[in-house]
């Protein structure tokens, strides 16, 4: 029956494979970031909430933080466009990551073993192409999208057509980001008053 699903389902034991707790497949554990998986590539791509303030290049003023669950060392490789994030922007990524269990407590990942790249928002070419081709580019990281009326424009409205008229923003990653698997934070300054 789940198969028939596709998408829609995922497959998970009804009794807990592993006992101890310090374990991060303990319990449900597997079921559960099985679920918050299917959830999140459901929602990447989505229609973005909130203005973000435009600088006169079409970029934005945030840093998009993605987090990794892995065993091996983090790779914040300049040629896959991330970079190690600021001690500052770690700090409060880490201790949002605690405070929604995606690490720390019963999660059974130490939060210090997280691995954190800042992705980078695309430029030139790269970022005129993010906000204006159907086709993305390959340059791996992000651009911003705008076309919500009474709003600073920015890119090719088409690109965010199917979100509702007030919503008619997007952050859209392009060339493989994020890593499949991460979790995104996003950080904004404020505009000036």
């Amino acid at each position: 029956m789940l198969k028939e699903l596709g998408d829609n389902a995922i497959v998970a034991s009804t009794c807990p494979k592993i006992l101890d707790t310090a374990h991060p497949d303990y319990g449900y554990n597997p079921a559960i970031n099985a679920l918050v998986g299917r959830v999140r590539e459901a929602l990447k791509d989505k229609c973005f909430p909130s203005e973000l303030p435009v600088e006169p290049d079409g970029k934005v003023p945030c840093a998009v933080v993605e987090a990794v669950t892995t065993t091996e060392a983090c790779n914040c490789a300049f040629e896959r466009n991330r970079e190690p994030v600021s001690a500052e922007l770690a700090a409060a990524t880490r201790s949002t990551l605690k405070a929604q269990s995606f690490c720390g407590g019963a999660s059974g990942v130490p939060c210090a073993s997280v691995c954190l790249c800042e992705l980078t928002q695309l430029s030139g070419t790269d970022l005129n192409r993010c906000q204006n081709e159907p086709v993305v580019p390959q340059a791996p990281g992000f651009c911003y999208i705008n076309a919500t009326p009474n709003e600073v424009q920015v890119g090719n409205a088409a690109l965010v057509a199917s979100c509702s008229p007030d919503t008619q923003r997007l952050i859209r990653f392009v060339g493989n980001t994020p890593t499949p698997g991460a979790t995104v934070w996003i950080s904004c300054e404020s505009p000036a008053p």
